[in-house]
């Protein structure tokens, strides 16, 4: 049986490492909620194969979604203006990914060691750190 994790409705946070070492094997889906996912909220979920995260969220912190092996799927909200450091890093199973237009800011190694990632939108507009996805096969 699939261990899953249960975020409540009411939720407006993904709490700092909240959910960090969780050994679900269900995609997760963010509550409407949610404005912030705090740092490292899910890192080492290596297990999970997707996550929807909302158009109410606008932060996604730094490393909140690092070593998830299995990650394979991520839908980002419009929303969202900041992603963290790191926050996608080591996502080793990420293929494609689409940006929202809003986006503001792009951390330093958001998308380290996405060895997968071949197909990314990059809105026009997000000041974005010299190595977000270094050893991507983007071309």
């Amino acid at each position: 049986m699939s261990r899953e994790i249960n975020i409540p409705e009411e939720a407006t946070e993904i709490e700092k490492i909240q959910y960090c070492g969780s050994s679900a094997r269900c995609g997760v889906v963010i509550p409407g909620l949610v404005k912030t996912i705090g740092e490292s909220g899910f890192t080492h979920c290596h297990l999970i194969p997707s996550v929807y995260i909302p158009d109410s969220v606008e932060y996604i912190g730094r490393n909140a979604f690092a070593d998830c092996w299995s990650l394979s799927s991520v839908r980002i909200g419009y929303s969202v203006k900041w992603i963290g450091d790191g926050a996608f890093s080591h996502c080793h199973s990420l293929a494609n990914l689409e940006l929202p237009d809003g986006l503001e800011e792009i951390g330093n190694s958001a998308f380290r060691g996405c060895t997968s990632l071949t197909s990314v939108r990059i809105p026009a507009s997000p000041h974005c750190s010299h190595s977000i996805w270094p050893e991507a096969k983007i071309g």
